[in-house]
This record gives structure tokens, sequence and C-alpha cells, in this order.
């Protein structure tokens, strides 16, 4: 081999290895203008604060989803002998999922988001201590009354004014789910 051709092969080399080297700069460049355009989707922890000493595990999750749905909750099962349950509600794309377990979650959890916000809340009724006591009410004895924990708890997705969207009660005694009728579904705003 001449030396001509020897000049060739290295600038042959030389051409290639820079074409190479533009090709991988210009793939890490594309990769960091998508990861600037779409960041990894990131999740609110919301600390609980557990009334008991065993830990449970519950699970909230928030995410941005595209999804037809767009107004819904759903409590697939309740495990009525652990008095537990997981839910998923939607409002216009917009998922929150979470687990509710009686005792250790805080009996109100209020997400607020741009439309408004969702809400878990564990009901309390009262009791009058005089029915406690005697077995029937009392209602003019002017005694306070204790609240006692109830079997129902209530997740509702709210607007801005805190008028109930959609509202779903579940009952952790018996598993019974109940919908219940709101006249604002007609509220439904575009993000």
């Amino acid at each position: 081999m001449g030396n001509t051709s020897k000049i060739l092969l290295v600038a042959l080399v030389l051409v290639l290895s820079g074409v190479g080297f533009a090709f991988f700069v210009k793939t890490k460049r594309r990769q960091a203008k998508e990861a600037k355009l779409n960041p990894p989707p990131t999740t609110t922890p919301h600390t609980e604060t557990p009334k008991l000493t065993t830990p449970v595990p519950t699970t909230l999750k928030e995410s941005n989803v595209e999804s037809s749905i767009q107004l819904d909750i759903h409590v697939p099962s309740i495990d009525t002998e652990n008095r537990r349950f997981e839910y998923t509600m939607h409002y216009q794309g917009i998922q929150y999922k979470g687990t509710f377990v009686d005792g250790v979650t805080t009996p109100m959890i209020q997400v607020k988001k741009g439309f408004g916000s969702f809400l878990i809340q564990q009901l309390q009724q009262t009791v009058d201590p005089q029915k406690v006591r005697s077995g029937k009410a009392n209602k003019m004895s002017g005694t306070t009354s204790t609240p006692v924990q109830n079997d129902l708890v209530s997740l509702s997705i709210l607007d801005l004014k805190g008028q109930t969207l959609k509202a779903v009660n579940v009952n952790l005694a018996t598993g019974v789910q109940k919908s219940l009728n709101t006249n604002h579904t007609s509220n439904l705003k575009t993000l």
C-alpha cells in the first residue's frame, strides 16, 4: 500500500468516527430535550397518622391519566372482616387512588386540585349517653352527645365552591355501596 492509500484510509476512519460521534451527541441532545418536555410522573405522598401500633400498608396514589372517564368513584370490593377497601376517583382525566383502613386511615383526607377536591371522610354519628346507659333515648335531658365512629365512609368529588359533583357511601360492616344523587353534575369544567 502506498502512502496515498494509507492517508485515505486514515481520513476515512476519521470521517466515520466524526459521523459516529456527531450521531451520538445528537441522540443525547434529543433524549435530554424529550426528558425536559415529558418529565417522569410524580406522586404526592400523603402522610396519615396511624392509630394502631401494627403497621398496615396504605396506598395513596395520584396521577394524571388519559382516560375517557369524566366523573367516577369506583370501589371494586370491600373487606368487611378487616374493615378496609381500595378506591379510585376520576375527574376529567385526573385520577386519585387509595386504600381506606378503619382505625388506621385519617378520618378525613381532602386532596385539593384545580377543579375542586377529592374527599374521603369517615362519617360520625352521635349517641346520647343516657341512651347508652338506660337503653333508650332521652332527647330532653340536655346532656351532650358523644361522637361514635360510624361504619359509613363517604367518598366525594367536590367543585371549587364545595358542591358535591359525585359521592358514594361505603358501609364497612355490610359491604354495601350507595351512590348519592347530586344535582351538580352539569358543572363539569374543562381544565
